[in-house]
């Protein structure tokens, strides 16, 4: 049994795992801002937009680095859903009509 400088042994030192970005951070851990976006589709312009409204996830500061929670984004997410709720979808919003026709006038 190898002692490190921590004092552990090899089977009481926690494994780390790499954050491989095609899967996303692991349960219970967090994101920077370009991961969120791309996980929610959306422009990193948008997310500033919504951090300004205060609609955007709950942001934390590790290290002078902002990150997000997979908890908060889920939260986010929920929130996203009720205030979507009984809204329509792209394709059930009728078409906008042209508006009235122009008055001809005699020439």
């Amino acid at each position: 049994m190898s002692q490190l400088s921590t004092g552990l042994s090899d089977c009481e030192r926690p494994t780390l795992r790499a954050n491989n970005s095609a899967q996303g951070p692991p349960s219970g851990g967090s994101m920077n801002i370009e991961t969120f976006c791309q996980r929610n589709a959306i422009s990193r312009s948008l997310f500033y937009t919504m951090v300004k409204k205060g609609i955007a996830p709950a942001l934390m500061r590790l290290g002078g680095v902002v990150r997000i929670s997979t908890a908060a984004e889920a939260a986010w997410q929920r929130a996203q859903e009720k205030r979507s709720k009984g809204l329509p979808m792209r394709h059930d919003v009728p078409a906008r009509s042209p508006g009235r026709p122009k008055k001809r006038t005699a020439a």
